[in-house]
């Protein structure tokens, strides 16, 4: 199995920039899509803001040479995320065992939400994992039945720990299954991989 990891962030492409940060907008700036985009460079509109179609025309040229490609985008809903929510099929939301992280989860659907409305209508949330797990807490385990009782069989049977080697890793510049492979970690995030191969055929990017 090939999986392709682009990140949320200009890639390393013969394709023309991905992003133009220096153009980010407000929604409330934008007449026809109601979304922080870049902006066109065509002079005659200079308010029209479209998201860049980089991402999407570097994605599309190497789709049939991966079973799965996975685009790393942050959290809020800035040109990095909208660029790579226009190019993405599925959406697998990592959720952090924590209070906050149920309300940043709300507010992400929401974005989802807009980008399917505005950008890509066949956008979907396929897939969501529950991670930094910490055992020794109540509050840990009732994120965990909230977000099943929610969302179902979206939710993952795997439940990443919080370990000091998965924090470890990146400072290290390597990832958990480099890093230290037999750690609980690392154990946990193959786990994670078969559940998303077992799923079924490769839907698409995510």
């Amino acid at each position: 199995m090939k999986v392709f990891v682009a990140p949320g962030a200009p890639m390393q492409t013969s394709a023309p920039e991905l992003l133009d940060l220096k153009n980010e907008t407000k929604a409330e700036n934008n007449p026809r899509v109601k979304l922080p985009v870049s902006r066109r460079a065509d002079k005659d509109h200079p308010r029209d803001y479209l998201p860049d179609p980089g991402l999407v025309n570097a994605i599309e040229a190497v789709k049939d040479d991966y079973d799965y490609i996975l685009i790393d985008c942050p959290p809020s809903l800035g040109l990095l995320t909208v660029n790579g929510l226009t190019a993405a099929s599925e959406v697998l939301v990592p959720i952090q065992c924590e209070y906050y992280a149920l309300e940043g989860l709300g507010q992400l659907l929401r974005n989802v939400d807009l980008v399917r409305r505005n950008l890509n209508p066949t956008l979907i949330v396929s897939t969501i994992v529950c991670v930094m797990y910490d055992a020794r807490t109540k509050l840990a385990d009732q994120v965990v039945k909230e977000v099943r009782e929610h969302f179902g069989d979206k939710v993952m049977r795997t439940v990443v720990p919080r370990t000091v080697r998965l924090s470890e890793a990146p400072s290290f510049g390597q990832p958990i299954i480099t890093f230290d492979s037999s750690s609980r970690g690392a154990v946990a995030y193959r786990m994670v991989a078969k559940e998303v191969s077992a799923s079924g055929t490769p839907r698409g990017t995510r």
